[in-house]
């Protein structure tokens, strides 16, 4: 008999309001072979569109196969791993408390796809480090957009959110559009989560009658949250939260750094501001010396160099480094950790950059990597591992804190490095 084949499929699904228009994505991996799926329905659920995932998956394989497949959908995840479809089957598709189950059709198409294949089901955090779930989120979200092509419906209201909470300390800007009116929600916490719960309700509460609603995000926990909410919640922000979105029709929209608008990229600036004075109030609480570290990084065709200002009001200090064939990411972060290397004592220190890298590694992934033994999703090395492992190590003893830049930002600091590390490589 043939050996079978190993294949890694990843399924997401999503859905813009629930119900509401959904879609659907799935990746097969098979050797160095990828192949992405995708589909969408106007009206439809997010668990049919997880289910739906998996189903087209499955039935894309021409022959038999072992299974590694990756969701982030406890939903489908569970009724495989924890053996729930025995038991409904065995209960003639009834669950325990013998109510009927739900998605009974697809669940039935599912469980016939499967039995051709050897399957291990693999549960994954949705919306974080792994960058297979965060494709085929990519893919579902494009769907629901063509599916609204195809079954237009303006937003009555438009919501933007951004957030930012490192090391303990946060806070959120939100605004709340209709028409020309803009009601802005800002507010503080110490809890990431009670801080994304509080924009989010304050937001919703704000549409005082059934609408339907565009929310607007560049962060996966705020959608998280979103599907986290349930009508029987032990916590009462999210059993809230569920009872203002059941009274709308929300569509949902997760912005990358190029799809921003004038108005998130507006919403994330007050943001930054806000925690800048935080992250001051707080090392001056504490006693601790305040500074800045601006750099900027360049890598020409024979030769790539770097130039950090460190400064705490005045400057202190600039340094620069010159090499030979070398990456842009990896003279950012020579640039980060050779400036890192001058301090002395336990000093809060903001470092300021306009690299979508350095700032979504350093406040998302990194502490992904660390748990993995510095292995990325894919399970290869994460890039630059030895100086991020540096990054980390500095973390220990400085109060690290990160902030954004646009690529366009005038800063006069980031400004003056931009022009040293130019003439530095000429």
């Amino acid at each position: 008999m043939a050996e079978r084949k190993h294949v890694i499929i990843y399924t997401d699904g999503a859905c813009s309001g629930n119900p509401g228009p959904g879609g659907w994505g799935s990746i097969l991996m098979y050797g160095d072979n990828k192949k992405e799926l995708s589909g969408g329905d106007p009206n439809t659920t997010n668990n049919r569109m997880e289910l739906m995932a998996a189903i087209e998956g499955l039935r894309a394989l021409k022959m038999p196969c072992d299974v590694d497949l990756y969701t982030d959908s406890a939903y489908l995840h569970n009724a495989f791993a924890q053996n729930w479809l025995s038991g409904w089957i065995k209960n003639d598709w009834k669950k325990s408390d013998k109510n009927p189950v739900i998605n009974v059709d697809l669940w039935k198409e599912l469980l016939h796809l499967a039995s051709v294949h050897n399957i291990t089901w693999h549960k994954v955090k949705g919306h974080a480090d792994n960058e297979y779930n965060n494709r085929c989120d990519e893919l579902a979200r494009a769907a629901i957009d063509a599916v609204r092509e195809d079954f237009p419906c303006d937003e009555e209201y438009a919501i933007y959110i951004a957030y930012e909470f490192q090391n303990g300390i946060g806070c959120y800007n939100s605004y709340v559009i209709h028409g020309s009116v803009c009601d802005g929600f800002s507010d503080k916490s110490d809890s990431e989560y009670h801080l994304i719960l509080s924009a989010l309700t304050k937001s919703f509460a704000a549409v005082r009658k059934s609408s339907i609603i565009g929310l607007y995000v560049t962060n996966g926990a705020i959608l998280d949250a979103v599907e986290k909410a349930k009508p029987d919640s032990d916590y009462k922000q999210e059993v809230w939260l569920y009872e203002l979105m059941q009274a709308h029709d929300v569509r949902l929209h997760k912005q990358t750094d190029s799809e921003r608008d004038e108005r998130m990229i507006s919403c994330q600036k007050a943001v930054r501001e806000t925690f800048g004075t935080l992250c001051r109030d707080c090392a001056a609480q504490n006693g601790k010396l305040f500074v800045k570290l601006f750099y900027a990084a360049e890598a020409g065709e024979k030769c790539g160099g770097w130039y950090s200002l460190l400064t705490d009001g005045k400057v202190m200090r600039n340094l620069s480094g010159k090499y030979a064939s070398v990456t842009q990411n990896f003279l950012r972060l020579t640039a980060i950790t050779e400036t890192l290397e001058t301090l002395e004592g336990n000093p809060c220190v903001e470092i300021h950059t306009d690299s979508s890298y350095i700032y979504d590694t350093a406040t998302q992934r990194l502490s992904v990597w660390q748990k993995n033994n510095w292995s990325k999703a894919n399970q290869k090395e994460a890039s630059h591992a030895e100086l991020w492992r540096r990054i980390c190590e500095f973390s220990q003893v400085f109060e690290i804190y990160w902030f954004k830049h646009e690529k366009n930002d005038t800063d006069e600091r980031l400004q003056k490095c931009r022009q040293n590390v130019s003439e530095l490589i000429i």
